[in-house]
């Protein structure tokens, strides 16, 4: 979210456009591994399954604290 001064890269959160712009054109025959907190990973679900990428190439670990 807050990329220091200097930083040229991508900001934001990860989305459908950012992910096209970056992934290869094969990108739909990649797994994804996805870890991290919940509504990072709900987000990254859904996207990864709108732009294409089959369900069973979206590997997540989902675990809370106790």
């Amino acid at each position: 979210e807050k990329a220091p001064d200097d930083w040229e890269g991508e900001t934001g959160f990860i989305n459908a456009a950012m992910l096209r712009r970056h992934l290869p054109e094969q990108f739909k025959r990649f797994h994804y591994f996805v870890c991290g907190p919940g509504a990072m990973m709900d987000a990254m679900e859904a996207t990864l399954i709108d732009i294409g990428v089959a369900d069973e190439h979206v590997h997540t670990e989902r675990f809370d604290m106790v």
